[in-house]
């Protein structure tokens, strides 16, 4: 099912884990009337328009997912409701969802209808059930499957780059946000839609970020200007995830961003389990710093 958090190891002060979307600092608590930082407050409703709630899947600061049935055709989505927004950044959000409504792929979850109703803004997309996240996958009971592994980095990067050729960044690239379902397809969520909506013209700091900070590059932590390589970046710490069995760095979330702009991330050692290169040897492998 889809989540858009997901708990972790290491809370900070914040009450955050590092694999936890977050946006602090921003405006979005105010608008909400709660004290910045805070997490948003949702209703638990019956029915939104057309659709009928059946079920509340995951709650992140940029919204809420439920499982909704649309009440004609009885068709199953995702439906995911929006905080209360300003209008200018409603407008950016509306050009982009319209402009990620024409990318099709095999690999991206596919995007439905945008849809006000009484005052609210949700959108619907496909619902991905009976998934794994891109970890539990490519690690099935904490052992390293590389044959999974070859297989949904392949298909990871295929969704990554039909992403960037629309010049739209993820921004918010997890194994939580990577899901792969019983065949063995891989479908990534969460586009950076609406963590793009609550970042533009906001100061990031140690205690002003949204994205998640194990996965988060250096640079988006720094305030630099985000490119594709911070895509690329939450690709290789999902793969020196999957190798290793856990995130280059670890800690709190104040933690984890300032060691990434001071140190090069650990490189993995012989113990782990790590396939071959194609000639045969091991190599060490360190996740980039971007």
């Amino acid at each position: 099912m889809i989540k858009t958090a997901t708990s972790g190891d290491g809370a900070s002060d914040t009450g955050v884990g590092p694999t936890q979307s977050v946006v602090l600092g921003s405006d979005f608590s105010r608008l909400n009337g709660q004290s910045p930082g805070q997490p948003v407050v949702y209703p638990q409703p019956e029915s939104l328009g057309d659709y009928r709630i059946e079920a509340k899947l995951g709650q992140g600061g940029m919204g809420v997912v439920y499982r909704a049935r649309h009440a004609e055709s009885d068709e199953v989505y995702a439906l995911k409701l929006l905080p209360r927004v300003d209008a200018d950044r409603l407008y950016r959000f509306k050009r982009e969802f319209r402009a990620l409504q024409g990318v099709h792929h095999l690999n991206l979850v596919g995007l439905h209808s945008l849809v006000e109703f009484d005052h609210q803004w949700f959108f619907t997309m496909d619902l991905v059930e009976d998934a794994q996240s891109f970890i539990e996958y490519v690690r099935p009971k904490g052992k390293l499957d590389v044959s999974r592994l070859r297989n949904a980095l392949a298909q990871l990067v295929e969704g990554v780059q039909t992403l960037h050729k629309h010049s739209v960044l993820h921004r918010d690239l997890k194994p939580s946000n990577v899901m792969v379902d019983r065949p063995g397809r891989v479908i990534l969520l969460d586009f950076g839609l609406v963590t793009e909506m609550a970042r533009r013209d906001q100061t990031l700091s140690a205690d002003s970020v949204s994205g998640t900070p194990a996965y988060l590059a250096p640079e988006s932590a720094a305030n630099s200007e985000e490119t594709f390589a911070c895509d690329w970046y939450a690709v290789g710490v999902m793969l020196y995830e999957a190798l290793s069995g856990q995130w280059p760095y670890r800690g709190s979330i104040v933690q984890i961003l300032l060691e990434k702009q001071t140190r090069d991330a650990p490189p993995l050692d012989s113990t782990v389990d790590a396939p071959p290169r194609s000639g045969g040897s091991r190599h060490r492998l360190a996740a980039p710093r971007s």
